[in-house]
């Protein structure tokens, strides 16, 4: 496996793993489903790009045209948490309220959305800086690989 590929998949792993535990310890109950989460902190699609950018900075340099299309694809990915998802988050919980108050009747017609999908700006800048570190480690780690 490229190390480059390791370094995005294991820090993508690592947020996971954080979001899992963190999430289990304010609701004082494991929920795997955690595991799996797209939103919440930290931002685990901002972490791969983040590192994988980062890897390809230390690795290839920044003049070349694998680390401007890495940048181009982080830029997009961050946005894309941030802002669309974001959008798709405030309308999921925008939808569960209306929910709420219509009949049992047709209540039960609509499925109540997820509304932990999209991220703050905070989960998004946070995610890039532990991506962009956890490339820096792993870069020093295992140098040469």
């Amino acid at each position: 496996m490229p190390i480059a590929f390791f370094t995005a998949v294991s820090v993508q792993l690592v947020c996971q793993l954080t979001k899992f535990i963190a999430y289990s310890i304010r609701d004082k109950k494991f929920t795997p489903s955690y595991l799996a989460t797209a939103g919440g902190m930290p931002s685990a699609h901002s972490a791969f790009v983040s590192s994988l950018t980062t890897y390809v900075a230390l690795a290839e340099g920044t003049s070349g045209p694998w680390f401007s299309v890495s940048l181009v694809f982080a830029l997009i990915v961050m946005y894309d948490a941030f802002r669309l998802r974001g959008y798709v988050q405030r309308h999921a919980e925008s939808i569960n309220i209306i929910r709420e108050e219509l009949s049992s009747q047709l209540k039960d017609k609509i499925p109540r959305h997820s509304e932990m999908v999209g991220h703050s700006l905070m989960e998004v800048a946070s995610g890039g800086i532990l991506g962009a570190g956890w490339a820096w480690l792993i870069w020093h780690l295992l140098p040469g690989v």
